[in-house]
């Protein structure tokens, strides 16, 4: 179940994506996925070079403020990063789909997935 704390750990290798597109010579990328349990913005902050190179991008993140706090962070700064990095247009993909635009929508965005625990973000430019 997501966000289920346990006493297990497991490492695992790390590795931006910029790092990982800069090694393999920035092939085009369209769509990236993030769902990694409340740490989000450092994807998003590993990934300023692959965002800026590919205009077309488009990133599915899941958006889930309890988690987030759990490592520092607040939606609304995930959403801050995500205009910092150029996207603008914002699908809210729960049961169905509800555009909106930030920086304007972050504060109905914020509170729309703290009231249902979290949302799916559809973030294009």
């Amino acid at each position: 179940m997501p966000g289920i704390r346990t006493n297990k750990t497991v490492e695992v290798e790390v590795v931006s994506l910029d790092s990982f597109f800069s090694e393999k010579n920035w092939p085009p990328a369209d769509l990236v996925k993030i769902d990694i349990e409340g740490y989000d913005k450092f994807a998003l902050e590993g990934m300023r070079g692959l965002a800026k190179r590919n205009r077309g991008l488009n990133i599915i993140i899941e958006l889930n403020p309890l988690l987030l706090e759990a490592s520092e962070t607040t939606a609304e700064e995930l959403l801050g990063l995500l205009v910092e990095l150029d996207f603008r247009r914002v699908g809210v993909l729960r049961k169905e789909m509800k555009s909106c635009k930030i920086p304007r929508d972050i504060k109905y965005i914020a509170d729309y997935s703290r009231n249902l625990g979290y949302v799916n973000l559809l973030c294009q430019r």
